[in-house]
């Protein structure tokens, strides 16, 4: 099974060690290379970023150990805004060359894309790891996450720790990379 990582911080806080060890291949599509350092609100960007994780995913589910079996994707802030624009394009409005299936996402205090918000139908299981005091995405974005795939009745699941910012502590993150493994682990075996 592979995951992609859409990801700037995921070597530092252990998850991709958790990830490895648990199995998988992990692979960090670097988004910034073909649009560049990110720019907020700039629209024709951010689905650049998207454009660019498709083709990765596409890469991705060619390799010899990935191959059929369905792609994860874990995304921290940004990443995770990608990672749910991403899955919702591919289930929701499917680009013209045909995807691969993303089974399931983790996301890392970021949020849907407003994009994709009114236009989204369906979705893979999604789990939404958030800290309740993140100063730079609010943990009003992980609740309006929350409660838009309950309204359409999406699979997922939802951890906001108390007292934690745009980052975790130590155990904070030790229990959120296991929630990570074991929620991948439900939904790509």
């Amino acid at each position: 099974m592979a995951v992609a990582a859409p990801t700037q911080t995921g070597k530092k806080n252990g998850l991709l060690a958790a990830l490895v060890a648990a199995g998988y291949s992990v692979f960090l599509p670097h988004y910034f290379d073909g649009a560049g350092q990110w720019k907020p609100n700039d629209n024709h960007q951010f689905l650049d970023y998207i454009r660019t994780l498709n083709d990765a995913t596409r890469y991705i589910s060619r390799q010899p150990d990935v191959r059929d079996k369905g792609i994860g994707m874990v995304g921290i802030s940004l990443g995770g805004y990608l990672a749910l624009g991403l899955s919702e394009e591919v289930r929701s409005h499917p680009p013209p060359i045909k995807s691969p299936d993303i089974k399931a996402v983790v996301e890392f205090y970021g949020g849907m894309p407003d994009f994709a918000i009114d236009r989204m139908t369906t979705m893979p299981p999604v789990l939404i790891l958030h800290g309740e005091n993140d100063p730079y995405v609010s943990v009003n974005r992980a609740l309006a996450l929350d409660a838009l795939l309950q309204k359409k009745s999406l699979p997922h699941e939802m951890k906001i720790y108390p007292h934690q910012g745009h980052s975790f502590d130590s155990d904070t993150q030790k229990d959120a990379n296991q929630r990570a493994v074991t929620f991948l682990e439900s939904h790509l075996h």
